[in-house]
């Protein structure tokens, strides 16, 4: 099973979670500042789990995208 990392719970980054959570191959990471948002979207797809994440913190970013 392969892991991702996804930056941002927007639309986009909910329609990734969909497409790679729900295909059953992926285990997916959605990182967000806003916590609530991340885990709305992780509730709603198999395989994805929220993190909050401040993006303007460049070595946190650089250690979240390491683990996938």
């Amino acid at each position: 099973m392969h892991q991702v990392s996804v930056f941002g719970a927007g639309k986009i980054g909910e329609a990734i979670c969909a497409m790679l959570g729900g295909s059953g191959r992926y285990e997916v990471t959605v990182a967000d500042a806003s916590l609530e948002r991340a885990a709305s979207i992780a509730a709603s797809f198999p395989r994805v789990r929220a993190e909050q994440l401040d993006l303007s913190d460049i070595p946190v970013v650089v250690a979240v995208s390491a683990q996938t």
